[in-house]
């Protein structure tokens, strides 16, 4: 039975209602939401996703996204996609291009400024004139013809931060082709292996990715103790579960952290830890 779309609330105290009571959220990767978005799309004015989720990367659902791209183009919808997470690390255009599918407009976060405390937006120039103006320059008789809206902040566009932005998009464009294959192939290669491991065990533990970025699937009861066993045996995986290769991940580097996660296992076992079995599971199915 699908679920209905959930109406959203303020995080946290001090936000007033109003700021998200036109806001819905609906389930991802579920035909329910494109039903909602169609019957309701002369009230709708953006529809907003993680193109693939920071919290199950395992999930790319291509034709869903595909759908929604229809469906938003044809009602004059614009659509959103959250890449602050997967931009710039599957490839040069994120998810976007892993996928196949444009957003009218983009997020992105820290990756874009190697580490550094940065957001950008992007999108097609008839959405972003609204922060910009559209085409117009300095030192000429050319001015913005759209109207803005308001855009600043105590942060915005530190010049530190500015000259690292340029400095990872200088070495994208000279290196990517080279960097991205292989560092997306040594995910690959971490997931595939562990995964095989903990399936010849007859564990129903996984690690999920979405190229570089990878999502360790451990059962809540055993997460603490599997994590902390992991860090004493030289691997540090930080407490969201959601982790990044880069290109200092060398195969040498990855095969360390495959034998720290074999002994990981090995010694949660011999302690007494109990991790569900695979047959069990397929059982219950």
């Amino acid at each position: 039975m699908p679920r209905t779309p959930d109406k959203c609330l303020p995080v946290s105290p001090g936000i007033q209602k109003g700021a998200v009571e036109d806001l819905y959220m609906l389930p991802y990767n579920e035909d329910s939401s494109l039903k909602y978005i169609i019957e309701r799309a002369d009230q709708i004015a953006c529809v907003f996703c993680e193109s693939v989720q920071n919290r199950n990367p395992g999930v790319q659902p291509r034709d869903f996204l595909a759908r929604l791209r229809q469906i938003c183009t044809q009602y004059n919808i614009v659509l959103v996609f959250d890449e602050v997470v997967t931009g710039f690390r599957i490839g040069p255009g994120g998810a976007q291009q892993k996928l196949g599918i444009r957003a009218d407009l983009a997020c992105y976060g820290k990756a874009l400024g190697g580490g550094f405390p940065v957001g950008l937006v992007a999108g097609f120039s008839d959405v972003m004139k609204g922060v910009d103006g559209g085409l117009w320059q300095y030192g000429d008789n050319s001015f913005p013809k759209a109207t803005r809206t308001y855009f600043a902040g105590t942060f915005c566009k530190h010049p530190v931060i500015m000259k690292a932005v340029s400095a990872v998009l200088d070495h994208i464009i000279e290196h990517g082709d080279e960097f991205y294959p292989q560092l997306n192939a040594n995910a690959d290669y971490l997931c595939e292996t562990i995964n095989a491991y903990w399936y010849e065990k007859g564990y129903a533990l996984a690690i999920n990715h979405f190229g570089s970025q990878v999502r360790f699937m451990i059962p809540p009861d055993l997460s603490l103790a599997f994590f902390q066993t992991l860090m004493i045996n030289g691997v540090y995986c930080w407490e969201g579960r959601t982790c990044f290769l880069t290109t200092c991940h060398t195969k040498e580097v990855i095969d360390e952290m495959l034998e720290a996660l074999k002994k990981t296992t090995e010694q949660l076992v011999e302690a007494g830890a109990s991790f569900p079995d695979l047959d069990a599971q397929a059982r219950k199915k």
